[in-house]
């Protein structure tokens, strides 16, 4: 009986594991890829309506592009622990 629980026990844990290997590998394949914030200015100056100009501002590119390059980096090394 507890050979039995043993091996539900680690048969459980393994399928947790894979779970969350799935779910990384889902998340990894989500993240967009770094934003090219020149590019993005050239696109939208044909529009310098006020809404615009604020998202250019909300967009913070270094941040967002060093928030990206941090989970992209993190991800595969969580999946080998």
């Amino acid at each position: 009986m507890l050979e039995i629980n043993s091996l539900s026990n680690r048969l459980n844990q393994w399928l947790k594991r894979v779970q969350v290997l799935e779910l990384s590998d889902n998340i990894r394949k989500q993240i967009p890829e770094n934003i090219d914030y020149d590019q993005t200015i050239k696109i939208m100056m044909s529009d310098t309506s006020p809404l615009k100009t604020v998202l250019l501002q909300e967009v913070s590119v270094e941040q967002w592009t060093l928030k990206l390059s941090e989970v992209k980096f993190i991800i595969p090394k969580a999946k080998k622990v």
